[in-house]
């Protein structure tokens, strides 16, 4: 995903990893009609981790972004719009 918070992410994860630690990021799964989950984690040799998860409206270009906790909350700019 080339969302600005994405990237820096993964500009400091090769930089503090000295490149031996990738970003992945992959379609997760559609939650509901046009509501596509993205997955967004670290890829280490041995293991991922995930990082966050984003819910994007396909329609809309509204982007939530997971919490903690388990729930999603808007992001301020909207994609493609």
């Amino acid at each position: 995903m080339e969302l600005p918070e994405v990237l820096e992410y993964s500009r400091r994860l090769k930089a503090r990893s000295g490149g031996s630690v990738d970003l992945i990021s992959y379609l997760d799964r559609e939650s509901s009609p046009g509501v596509w989950e993205v997955y967004v984690g670290e890829s280490h040799p041995s293991h991922t981790v995930r990082w966050a998860t984003f819910r994007v409206n396909s329609a809309s270009g509204e982007i939530f972004v997971s919490r903690p906790d388990g729930d999603f909350v808007p992001r301020r700019e909207r994609l493609g719009h």
